[in-house]
């Protein structure tokens, strides 16, 4: 059966489910520009593919997986190299793993080929039914057909992925309610790397792009994000037609350095970055509630647009620009000295030395309006930057011998600080002499 034409005419989606119903064996060869790529039908069903275009090494999804270490893949690969032996095979007879495992591995890089496949919407395919597939191919799916059908389940899977992917060009953001979402949650270090990279300016595609991992993983992630409800689209001001650009943008200047502290935070932290950020959202509602009300910070981890011009129309009108600045600015001071009891003034230095560089790049981004937002930022970081954490608070009042105030300040350090054994000891000799 000769099968070809153009991409654009039917669309991969539409061939893949063609030659599956029609129960078909062979190849289908897919070029687009100058990638090329292979997918393999065994009556009917996927059951490999190959490409032109950097994909997930096997050693690599193995690695991710747990079943390798680097010095394993080193010592594989040497082995291969001296016995010209398949690196699965090699795998397998060393006692890495099984076959199942090594198969399950292996259909991995097929999903990523054929996820990158289906974003194709121009060039040229056709099917040949003459060509036999690869030996080890055939292998598996005599020695494991009943993952074969498990297989087809992900194939299936695949395309609704594909499907229900929003645009590439669509810039996320964290939701408001992000650390209720996460709870309960155990979050790989991929998709906190994903995280890492969700800034409310880039797109799915420079996510993509930036991660250390490939584009059809990043996208499986970011998708998972999204209907867990930690991931959200980031708006537009034409979704706040009641706001005026002015005070929309002010919004967008702050919440870009709340992300860019919370990113570096989140390096040094990990998860528990969060809760120190809880903090100071939940101090932000204490101090301004008569003002902002009950809501105006409603989120405990997170906030965002949605959250600040939802409850902005509850401010009165006279000085409702100042007070929304004026709590922006406190929720910067707030940030700044959690993450200073957090992990210590020099951490805490690098850091805020690294976002002051951010906010003089991005000068070159606004006019000289939104300057102003700027400059009142830097001003807060000067101002934040020689105030003790509460370590030195309670170390200076120790050496006064303000015993009481101090003891109260040491048991605030928390462990990730570098000088919390220091603060217990500290708190040690203070119970002996009380």
């Amino acid at each position: 059966m000769e099968f070809q034409g153009k991409l654009s005419l039917i669309g991969l989606a539409n061939i893949i489910q063609i030659l599956c119903m029609g129960g078909k064996s062979g190849v289908l060869r897919i070029i687009h520009k100058s990638d090329k790529g292979e997918i393999f039908f065994s009556q009917g069903q996927i059951v490999y593919a190959k490409a032109s275009f950097k994909i997930m090494l096997l050693g690599q999804i193995l690695e991710s997986k747990g079943f390798l270490q680097l010095k394993d893949i080193e010592k594989i690969l040497e082995i291969q190299k001296k016995s010209g032996h398949l690196f699965g095979e090699i795998f397998i007879e060393a006692g890495f793993g099984t076959k199942e495992d090594l198969v399950s591995s292996l259909f991995l890089q097929t999903e990523e080929i054929i996820f990158e496949i289906l974003h194709w919407e121009d060039g040229f395919f056709d099917f040949n039914e003459d060509i036999p597939l690869p030996p080890e191919i055939r292998q598996a799916i005599d020695l494991l057909p009943s993952m074969m059908e498990q297989n087809q389940q992900k194939i299936q899977n695949l395309l609704k992925l594909r499907n229900r992917l929003p645009s590439k060009d669509l810039i996320l953001r964290c939701s408001v309610d992000m650390l209720d979402k996460i709870e309960g949650i155990a979050l790989t270090d991929f998709e906190w790397e994903i995280l890492s990279l969700v800034d409310g300016r880039n797109s799915i595609d420079d996510i993509c792009r930036l991660s250390n991992i490939t584009p059809f993983f990043a996208s499986k992630i970011i998708y998972d994000l999204m209907s867990y409800g930690i991931l959200e689209r980031t708006p537009s001001s034409a979704e706040f037609p009641e706001v005026d650009e002015f005070t929309f943008s002010m919004v967008q200047v702050y919440m870009e350095v709340h992300l860019e502290l919370f990113k570096r935070f989140h390096e040094i932290l990990g998860e528990q970055s969060w809760v120190f950020f809880a903090r100071s959202f939940n101090e932000i509602k204490s101090k301004n509630i008569e003002v902002f009300g009950d809501v105006f910070f409603e989120a405990d981890a997170s906030i965002n647009e949605n959250v600040i011009f939802k409850n902005l129309f509850k401010l009165p009108d006279d000085g409702r620009f100042l007070f929304l600045k004026n709590a922006l600015n406190n929720l910067i001071v707030s940030e700044l000295l959690q993450m200073k009891n957090a992990i210590g003034k020099d951490f805490h230095d690098v850091i805020v030395d690294e976002v002051k560089e951010v906010i003089t790049e991005r000068r070159s981004m606004y006019d000289d309006l939104f300057l102003e937002f700027l400059n009142d930022i830097e001003s807060i970081i000067e101002l934040v930057k020689p105030l003790p954490s509460d370590y030195e608070k309670g170390e200076e009042l120790f050496k006064k011998g303000i015993l009481e105030n101090a003891k109260e300040k040491l048991l605030a350090v928390p462990k990730s600080n570098p000088y919390y054994k220091n603060a217990r000891e500290m708190i040690q000799e203070i119970t002996i002499k009380q």
